[in-house]
C-alpha cells in the first residue's frame, strides 16, 4: 500500500504522511478505517518503528487519525475534509501568485509553462 524511497530528499516520515493523505483523499482509506500497527508497517516498509511513530504522531496532530488505547489508530471521520481544506488553502496561494504574475505582465502561456515545469519538478 505504501512505498518508501530511501534515496528521496523527502524525509521518510513525510513520505509516509503524504501517502496516507493520498489514500484518504482518494477514498482508499476512509473515516474509522484502522491503520496498520507501527510494528507491522515498519517491518513491511523496512523502516525504523520510531520513524513510523513520528509519522503517526504528526498525523494525529493534523487530526487525520486518532489513537484508541488498546485498539490502535484509526482514520478520523473528518480527515478527508481536513485534506480538502488544506488543498484549497494551497490553491488560494497559487491563485494569488498567478494574479500578481498577470499584473506584472506575464502572459497566460508564460504562467502555464512555469506551472507545468514546477509541477513536473515536484
Amino acid at each position: 500500500m505504501l512505498y518508501i524511497n530511501k534515496y528521496s530528499p523527502t524525509p521518510i516520515y513525510l513520505q509516509i504522511i503524504e501517502q496516507f493523505e493520498q489514500l484518504i483523499f482518494s477514498d482508499v482509506l476512509s473515516g474509522e478505517d484502522q491503520l496498520p500497527s507501527v510494528r507491522t508497517l515498519a517491518k513491511e516498509l523496512g523502516v525504523n518503528p520510531n520513524t513510523l511513530q513520528r509519522a503517526y504522531n504528526e498525523m494525529e496532530n493534523m487530526k487525520l487519525c486518532i489513537s484508541v488505547p488498546g485498539s490502535g489508530r484509526y482514520v478520523s471521520k473528518g480527515a478527508k475534509k481536513i485534506l480538502s481544506e488544506k488543498k484549497q488553502a494551497s490553491l488560494k496561494g497559487i491563485r494569488e501568485i498567478i494574479k500578481d504574475a498577470k499584473l506584472s505582465g506575464s502572459t497566460l502561456d508564460d504562467i502555464i509553462k512555469i506551472v507545468k515545469k514546477a509541477y513536473e519538478e515536484a
